[in-house]
């Protein structure tokens, strides 16, 4: 429990403390959320320097289920794909 939630609010701040943890929560999802994201993307690029695209894609697409608003993994499935896509073209 974060100290935000042990604040007992006076009647005439109630809303503003729902208001405080509201952002609280909120802020905290989004860090969560960040970090799988880092997390998600070092994992893909590690798998695409190992050449394992479709394990990397596979990733990549869980987790864009996940977030699919996510504009980074948009991104990193997009270089995937193009790195797998010049490979192929240089090695057959």
């Amino acid at each position: 429990e974060n100290a935000l939630e042990q604040v007992k609010p006076t009647p005439g701040d109630t809303a503003q403390a729902e208001k405080l943890l509201s952002l609280a929560a909120q802020n905290k999802a989004d860090r969560q959320r960040a970090e799988a994201v880092r997390r998600v993307s070092d994992r893909v690029r590690s798998m695409s320097q190992d050449e394992e695209f479709d394990r990397a894609l596979h990733l990549v697409d869980r987790a864009l289920q996940e977030f699919p608003s996510e504009v980074s993994l948009h991104t990193l499935r997009a270089e995937t794909v193009d790195m797998r896509r010049k490979l192929e073209e240089l090695f057959g």
